[in-house]
């Protein structure tokens, strides 16, 4: 998770301003405790589901705003 949650920091350091984190409960609730304060402040929004192997059609569902 670390190694995630250090990819995530890159990208805000990289310019991303937003971030929506989408990952199964368990590994959304372990990635919560990795990410730092500036990923914190970045995330707007969470889903704690798993969405391996879905279709792309029924991501896209799962994430439409």
């Amino acid at each position: 998770m670390a190694e995630t949650a250090a990819a995530i920091d890159r990208a805000c350091v990289e310019g991303y301003q937003a971030i929506v984190l989408v990952a199964p409960p368990k590994a959304l609730a372990h990635l919560r405790s990795a990410i730092s304060a500036s990923v914190r402040a970045a995330v707007i929004g969470e889903l704690d589901k798993d969405l391996t192997g879905m279709p792309v059609d029924d991501i896209a569902r799962h994430l439409a705003v």
